[in-house]
């Protein structure tokens, strides 16, 4: 598990490579729309998706975008975004 290093207030972090966080990010929505997109097509026209569960899926999709953007952002302040931990 690895654990982010803890910086003094004034102490400059080491750069990140914005270009590498934005390919990534890039990459995640991209596949959460191909997925949503796959789910949507592949429905048993029969018996499709309640509305509810395509709602919750396009909420999920715009709070990813909301995260994403938020990211960049923080990039071009030269703050170091906060990542999950690693378990």
């Amino acid at each position: 598990m690895t654990i982010p290093p803890v910086y003094d207030y004034g102490q400059t972090p080491p750069a990140t490579n914005p270009n590498a966080a934005a390919a990534k990010a890039k990459q995640t929505k991209d596949m959460f729309l191909k997925l949503l997109v796959a789910q949507m097509k592949n429905q048993d026209p029969t018996n499709p998706a309640s509305p509810d569960q395509l709602a919750a899926q396009l909420a999920q999709f715009s709070s990813l975008e909301q995260l994403i953007s938020m990211n960049e952002k923080m990039d071009n302040m030269g703050l170091v975004p906060l990542s999950p931990i690693d378990g």
